[in-house]
């Protein structure tokens, strides 16, 4: 989604943020292992401009601690990763958008705790009224050490166009580098009636492949 505009969350570009008023976002997450994920996001518009303040948290306890093998655990212990991001964009011209994300990051396992800082740029293109592309660099920083090593930031770079010019239809794609490699991700959106959406997706990273899914729109509401 580095060429889709976004009104909902920090995006994968934060030139990609666009929101009108004020828009509030909440998420939790629960996984195995009782580790839980948290996400709240705040978004205003002022005019040509988009502010934008969000805090993300993974975390998880009740981990047992030992030295060695033994029948009982000496003690528990957690785990957890935060990070504060402040972003900003704006409409620098008709067809140029440039945004950026700054990350306070932070981390503790056991009694070791280290801090860090990462920033994201991003710009979005109209090349034409159907045709936008995106790109975004993305986690330029690092963390201090934990304990004797730091934790490696996955600096990611993306660049992707998005296409508009048939009815009712949306194309999207992108490749991303990271510590992986090169990846390649596509997307198509179908308006099969005014309320429905339908979608489908393919990428090449993780061993992932095809997706699908559907969006339903009712007044205010979305699904």
């Amino acid at each position: 989604g580095v060429a889709l505009p976004d009104e909902e969350a920090l995006s994968a570009n934060p030139a990609a943020l666009q929101s009108a008023a004020r828009t509030l976002g909440l998420s939790h997450s629960e996984w195995v292992q009782d580790i839980r994920h948290e996400y709240l996001t705040l978004l205003w518009g002022h005019g040509q401009r988009v502010f934008g303040l969000a805090f993300q948290l993974s975390h998880t306890g009740q981990l047992e601690h030992r030295t060695g093998p033994s029948a009982e655990p000496l003690g528990e212990f957690g785990v957890y990763e935060g990070a504060l991001n402040l972003a900003y964009a704006r409409s620098w011209s008709p067809r140029l958008r440039l945004g950026l994300n700054l990350k306070l990051l932070r981390q503790s396992v056991y009694t070791a705790t280290a801090t860090g800082a990462a920033l994201d740029l991003g710009l979005l293109y109209q090349l034409r009224p159907e045709l936008r592309l995106g790109a975004a660099l993305r986690q330029l920083g690092r963390m201090n050490e934990l304990e004797e090593t730091a934790t490696p930031l996955p600096r990611t770079l993306a660049a992707g166009l998005a296409y508009t010019g048939l009815p009712r239809l949306l194309f999207s794609g992108e490749v991303r580098h990271a510590d992986q490699g090169l990846t390649l991700h596509l997307g198509a959106e179908w308006q099969a009636a005014s309320q429905l959406a339908l979608r489908g997706g393919y990428q090449n990273a993780e061993g992932r492949g095809l997706a699908l899914g559907l969006g339903l729109k009712r007044d205010a509401w979305a699904l």
